[in-house]
């Protein structure tokens, strides 16, 4: 429970106690100051309808509490047989108590549902929005000839073209290398490709097409496309909608990554290579991955000295080097002479 739903909690038992108390004392001014058997038992419906409706089943508890104040007072404070109309009293309490928490319940769960509900819209429209705001940046759209019909500022920005500039040109006006032009084609008409013999439907598109774009300036650009048929009311293909993102970031990040990955690889090498002492990589499973030249020195010279063979010298090197890995220990590597 938060923070904030426990103060409010410990105000509303605040509230439902100061409430009672104010019933106790009623109790007591009716029958002892007053000597009298009359109750003004309407103040009950006080912290029993409030009750009701901050704990639902909770707070019938409130309601079956005050239904025994109301009769064993008459036991405790005028000695006398509570009268009848204080059992309907009391009865009425717990009726009421019923119907109120009969009533909240009915009401939270359909506020919960309508809660459920906006909560459905506001991430759809969150999605929708989120489509719109995220959308590839560039947007074509061509005619069954591929000629540019529509551009979206998006892509005049990026192309550094003017919008009259574009529409009615052929679409392989914006893309680099006349070599290019039979697949910018073939992705801006492949709803004519042959193995497309049956009709094309609306969902059906082509994914991460990777063409280049060209500027006004000569700039090329990297971009991923997606394409999709667009259709009139009568199922009728009429053109084709395709939207683009510029690759440009993503192929310097993965040609940093390959550099990186490179210049790391030649500095493994250059200290499997370099240093003196003997070195052994394992893996998480302590299995032996590589092992320098250093350390194929160091046993061609002490397996005769110790009256091993190279691959005995080996192997008991590595099995105490993962018995010390294993067991936390770094201390130093000792190795007898064989006995023979």
């Amino acid at each position: 429970m938060k923070k904030s739903e426990r103060q409010e909690e410990k105000f509303r038992i605040g509230i439902i106690a100061i409430l009672m108390v104010g019933a106790c004392f009623l109790l007591y001014y009716f029958h002892v100051s007053l000597e009298t058997g009359v109750i003004v038992s309407h103040f009950f419906y006080i912290p029993i309808i409030l009750a009701a409706i901050w704990w639902k089943r909770r707070g019938l508890i409130v309601a079956g509490l005050s239904a025994v104040l109301l009769i064993l007072s008459h036991n405790f404070l005028r000695l006398e047989a509570a009268a009848a109309n204080d059992y309907a009293r009391a009865l009425m309490f717990i009726a009421i108590a019923s119907v109120v928490v009969v009533s909240s319940e009915r009401l939270a769960r359909t506020r919960e549902k309508l809660k459920e509900t906006n909560d459905y819209l506001e991430k759809s429209k969150a999605y929708t929005e989120s489509i719109i705001m995220n959308f590839l940046d560039t947007l074509i759209a061509v005619d069954l000839k591929a000629n540019i019909t529509t551009v979206n500022p998006a892509t005049c920005r990026l192309l550094g073209y003017t919008e009259e500039e574009l529409i009615g040109q052929s679409v392989s006006i914006i893309f680099a290398e006349e070599e290019e032009e039979e697949e910018v084609k073939r992705m801006f008409l492949f709803f004519r490709e042959p193995e497309n013999a049956k009709p094309l439907r609306p969902q059906d598109t082509i994914r991460n097409r990777e063409l280049t774009y060209k500027t006004k300036d000569g700039r090329l650009i990297p971009m991923s496309f997606n394409a999709s048929v667009l259709t009139d009311g009568a199922g009728n293909i009429t053109g084709v909608v395709a939207g683009a993102k510029d690759l440009t970031d993503i192929k310097r990040a993965e040609e940093a990554r390959i550099k990186t990955e490179r210049h790391l690889k030649e500095v493994v090498e250059n200290i499997f290579k370099f240093v003196p002492e003997g070195l052994l990589v394992f893996s998480d499973r302590l299995n032996l991955l590589k092992e320098n030249k250093a350390f194929r020195h160091i046993v061609q010279g002490y397996s005769a000295k110790l009256d091993y063979t190279e691959e005995e010298l080996t192997q008991l090197i590595i099995e105490q080097v993962k018995n010390k890995i294993t067991k936390g220990d770094y201390s130093e590597i000792k190795i007898s002479r064989k006995r023979v």
